[in-house]
């Protein structure tokens, strides 16, 4: 077999339409072009029940504020809590052990102390942990609604290719 046929096979099987009569050097056929709808490329929708707007297609996204917010207060918090367990542990004072346990530690350690003050910041940064992650849970739970411009959407597709001594699937999409 000629190596221009095992290419155009290979081409073929990848998925690639390859016709020789198709490049041609004058400009009687131009290439199609994607032209960008105009308006917003996203919308938050206020209403989840509502038709999208004309031109928009309804996509559920995860809440990346919740994510972000909770998952720094919830690392910022347990590693305060983990280099303070780690200096005691270091310095052979105070036996703070309970402090390496998220969320639960500085709870733990609060029965354990008999400062006012460490009880305060113990309460403090458990505080911090807990709503860390309860927004961090929020967040990777729900999804809010938006709507997104039509020619913006991802698609995929699988198309089945048949060809003379040729078969094959195509895949073919637009991110």
């Amino acid at each position: 077999m000629p190596l221009h046929r095992r290419i155009l096979l290979l081409l073929a099987w990848f998925g690639v339409a390859c016709d020789a009569g198709v490049a041609r050097a004058d400009s009687s056929h131009p290439a199609p072009r994607r032209i960008a709808l105009p308006g917003p490329s996203q919308i938050v929708a206020t209403d989840d029940h509502g038709p999208p707007p004309t031109g928009y297609t309804t996509m559920h996204r995860r809440r990346k504020g919740p994510i972000i917010a909770g998952s720094l207060m919830l690392g910022v918090a347990y590693v305060e809590c983990a280099l303070v367990a780690a200096a005691f542990e270091l310095g052979g004072g105070k036996h703070e052990g309970a402090l390496w346990i998220p969320l639960i530690g500085p709870f733990a350690q609060l029965g354990q102390s008999h400062d006012s003050t460490e009880n305060v910041l113990l309460l403090g940064v458990g505080g911090a942990q807990v709503a860390g992650a309860i927004l961090l849970s929020y967040g990777l739970t729900t999804r809010r609604r938006v709507f997104v411009r039509d020619d913006l959407v991802p698609s995929v597709s699988v198309a089945p290719i048949v060809g003379k001594g040729v078969s094959g699937l195509a895949l073919s999409g637009r991110f």
